[in-house]
């Protein structure tokens, strides 16, 4: 069981739940749920984000592109963020690629709507920063975890990021993926994955993998798991809270 599925998300995903605390009327319902699927872009190249994405049982992939055709990953995002974070700094446009790594669901709330609320709540303007810290020490992370990590410690610490952003043991992801996520070739991870199949700690098989024994998975993970999985939790907030909250405080700030 993934930590933020024993957490609880009231709205399934830990930024959406903060938005639900800090919303307008209106602002924020199951209407705005849209259906992705794999391999969907959500932007691409120099453009203004439109829509945040908030997955709830999916992962979108941030990607750098370069110009000579290659592309590096450098974050995944599922239920414990936002996809166009972008949006509410100045210039609202971004030069990265998002495109759904998995099928599934996310809440697609109006750019402008959430930069209102980043304006507006002192807040929430504290969350985004530092759940935006968390995205830097994340790519910090993996750049020292790819230069010193072995491709075995680096899978299992990428299959446990994405089974937590799934709330799911169930991860659909690829060998191509994988080592996209990983920076290394898909013969790599082959051999990493099959290691860990043979061990009992996963089920694997064309594209659908199962994990079958999370701790014996953490125990062969790098620390950077645990490293990433309490810089991601540090703003959750209190399931209650949200459960009990209505969005009712039409134009009231907590500005001082």
């Amino acid at each position: 069981m993934s930590k933020l599925a024993k957490y609880g998300s009231a709205t399934g995903n830990a930024l959406a739940d903060i938005f639900v605390l800090e919303c307008r009327p209106g602002e924020f319902d199951a209407q705005k749920i849209v259906h992705l699927k794999s391999g969907e872009v959500l932007y691409s190249g120099i453009s203004v984000i439109e829509y945040l994405y908030f997955p709830i049982d999916m992962i979108v992939s941030l990607t750098c592109d370069l110009s000579i055709g290659y592309s590096a990953e450098f974050t995944q995002i599922g239920c414990d963020g936002v996809v166009g974070i972008s949006a509410l700094m100045d210039g609202h446009a971004t030069r990265n690629t998002a495109i759904a790594q998995t099928s599934g669901r996310a809440y697609r709330v109006s750019a402008e709507v959430i930069r209102q609320s980043f304006d507006r709540s002192a807040n929430f303007r504290r969350v985004i920063m530092r759940y935006m810290q968390a995205l830097m020490q994340e790519s910090a992370q993996r750049i020292a975890c790819i230069r010193h990590h072995s491709i075995l410690e680096q899978l299992c610490r990428t299959l446990l990021m994405a089974s937590d952003r799934m709330q799911s043991e169930h991860v659909n992801l690829t060998q191509e993926q994988l080592a996209v996520a990983i920076g290394c070739r898909r013969e790599a991870v082959s051999v990493a994955a099959n290691k860990i199949q043979a061990a009992g700690l996963i089920d694997y098989g064309y594209g659908k993998i199962t994990i079958l024994n999370r701790p014996g998975l953490e125990a062969r993970a790098c620390e950077c798991y645990a490293v990433l999985s309490q810089a991601f939790s540090e703003f959750l907030p209190r399931q209650s809270s949200v459960q009990n909250h209505t969005c009712n405080h039409e134009g009231q700030t907590d500005e001082p």
